[in-house]
């Protein structure tokens, strides 16, 4: 895949996530819902200032560390990708990652809204760069598979 496209991807990636999150502080006040579908899926305003599932909440400086140790990872991940794949998922895992690290310059937190309930269950509120980052995760898990069929990773 050309360098070119995953640029043109990473930006388009970041502005969905930083467009999203500005409509979101804009148009709604801290903690106000809006239901969706009832019972099942509400845009519900919240800022996390840890990780997911508000783990680690108030640790700024280790959150900016891990975002750099994470660029620095994706960077070797990118450096040595085999597969078209492997480029678009560690592109997806770094505008996630930019994403939420910009929240958490400006804000000192990050900008969730995304929230999901199943029967009794309320799962984790996110947003747009977390979902980068799971899907990007799970695509380099899929492409190491397909590598390992292959025979070109142990």
């Amino acid at each position: 895949m050309k360098k070119k496209n995953l640029v043109i991807l990473f930006f388009v990636l970041v502005a969905i996530d930083q467009i999203t999150k500005t409509i979101v502080t804009t148009q709604m006040n801290l903690f106000q819902q809006i239901q969706v579908i009832p019972g099942f899926f509400r845009i519900f305003y919240i800022r996390n200032t840890g990780a997911a599932f508000s783990i680690l909440e108030g640790q700024m400086v280790f959150f900016y560390a891990v975002s750099v140790i994470s660029f620095i990872i994706v960077y070797f991940l990118y450096k040595d990708a085999k597969t078209k794949l492997a480029y678009i998922a560690t592109t997806g895992f770094l505008a996630g990652a930019v994403g939420n690290f910009i929240d958490r310059v400006i804000y000192q937190s990050v900008i969730d809204f995304f929230s999901f309930t199943f029967g009794n269950f309320n799962f984790a509120v996110f947003n747009f760069a977390d979902i980068f980052i799971t899907c990007s995760i799970a695509l380099l898990f899929i492409d190491h598979i397909l590598l390992y069929k292959k025979g070109k990773v142990n």
